[in-house]
């Protein structure tokens, strides 16, 4: 899925980190010629990270946690670009996930650039809704 988002680290522990974040996720499947269906994912939570001193700047980690997720679903006309929500699961919903990134932190500099690759399972109506995503940014470090 692609994602725009803002994170932003609060590192109050030696040994651990928490990330709170807002995160916006998309992703379009062609249905016929004429149509295409569209997954809508703005998410709000928070992450804890492990992270591993094996270098001064760059330094691996694990995350694990959990948020709330708005899911909506739409169709969209390609010929006249409208696009219409569709009438199902258009509610929050809870989700956690885990997963693991790089990042490099710099001393003096409160900005960190960072990948992480993220695993989001979505208690959804039915079968949770599940999928993976790579995320490629820069956090604020507070």
């Amino acid at each position: 899925m692609t994602v725009i988002g803002a994170h932003v680290n609060i590192g109050t522990l030696p040994v651990l980190d928490f990330t709170i974040f807002g995160d916006y996720a998309w992703k379009s499947t062609d249905m016929t010629a004429d149509y295409s269906f569209k997954v809508h994912d703005l998410s709000f939570g928070a992450s804890v990270k492990k992270k591993f001193d094996v270098m001064p700047i760059i330094k691996p980690y694990l995350c694990i946690g959990g948020g709330m997720h708005a899911i909506v679903y739409t169709l969209k006309n390609k010929d006249t670009d409208v696009e219409v929500p569709l009438p199902v699961e258009d509610e929050s919903k809870f989700g956690f996930h885990f997963g693991g990134g790089v990042d490099a932190s710099f001393p003096v500099f409160p900005f960190a650039p960072f990948i992480e690759g993220r695993y989001n399972i979505i208690s959804t109506s039915g079968e949770s809704t599940k999928y993976f995503m790579l995320l490629a940014g820069i956090s604020l470090n507070i």
